[in-house]
């Protein structure tokens, strides 16, 4: 029996100001879109198996005032199965998380972009498996296609919820 490396995306939230401008339909005062998370095992630069996603999830928001900002908010509770055997990973590797976000109002309608993304190192310096609940920091933006060793954002405010099992 293979057992397949599992992670349950949880609740992405606390997003900040200027990346919810990102979102925002200024032409008619709305937030419509679907967010998704896509993950992949990586060791350095090399992928270790394909990239899975989550199911979108939608958030719609219309602005009641000029400077009404909202809360975004989005609740995956998924599980992804990605097609590596846990006792074949190497200490190395790590997971990269990506937050897409697909529009659906005004003039970006249609467009799809990268929100944040991280790489989740899978073994602490201890080389124990990290295998707990975990609130896990983003880089905004697109990723770069050569990152190296560059882990979470460990400055930021916690963008989102991970539980590794």
């Amino acid at each position: 029996m293979s057992h397949k490396f599992r992670v349950r995306v949880g609740e992405m939230a606390d997003v900040y100001t200027d990346m919810v401008d990102k979102l925002l339909d200024y032409s008619h005062d709305l937030i419509n879109v679907d967010f998704s998370v896509r993950a992949q095992l990586l060791h350095g630069v090399v992928p270790l198996c394909e990239a899975v996603s989550t199911g979108a999830v939608p958030f719609r928001y219309q602005m009641k005032a000029p400077n009404d900002i909202p809360r975004v908010r989005a609740a995956f509770n998924q599980w992804l199965v990605l097609d590596t055997p846990l006792y074949d990973l190497p200490m190395e590797a790590v997971l990269r998380l990506e937050v897409h976000v697909a529009q659906h109002a005004g003039v970006a309608a249609g467009t799809s972009l990268c929100f944040g993304w991280t790489n989740y190192l899978l073994f602490g310096r201890d080389k124990w498996f990290r295998n707990d609940a975990h609130g896990i920091n983003f880089w905004p933006g697109a990723a770069p296609a050569y990152i190296g060793p560059t882990g979470e954002n460990l400055l930021g405010q916690r963008a989102f919820v991970l539980d590794i099992e």
